[in-house]
């Protein structure tokens, strides 16, 4: 299957509907749950298909740098911050954030970008 979509010659490349109804996919696949994706999710997808291509280069070169472990921690903690759970942080929870890890004083140049 990963051989036949990653054929650079487009007639003889899969297509996505060839793809989805493989042997594969249809016996061996992982099966979603149909849990529907949060509103959140669906407009950090849009904004991040919006962003400028260096702006895209740059955020996968720094999720590149990243192992599984690290990015696993940044996700926990992100999901910790994110007391809404709405996919963004605002700046009262990234500030109680700070005040739970026991940060009460903010550099000046971090407390503007939080004003």
């Amino acid at each position: 299957l990963i051989s036949m979509i990653l054929i650079l010659d487009l007639p003889n490349r899969f297509s996505a509907e060839q793809a989805l109804n493989h042997d594969w996919v249809k016996k061996q696949c992982p099966q979603g749950t149909g849990a529907p994706l949060h509103d959140a999710l669906i407009k950090n997808i849009g904004a991040f298909q919006d962003m400028n291509c260096l702006k895209k280069s740059a955020l996968y070169a720094i999720a590149g740098q990243l192992d599984d472990s690290q990015i696993t921690d940044l996700r926990s903690t992100f999901e910790q911050l994110d007391t809404n759970q709405d996919g963004f942080l605002s700046a009262a929870e990234y500030r109680e954030g700070l005040t739970a890890a026991g940060l009460s004083s903010l550099k000046p140049d971090l407390q503007c970008m939080l004003d």
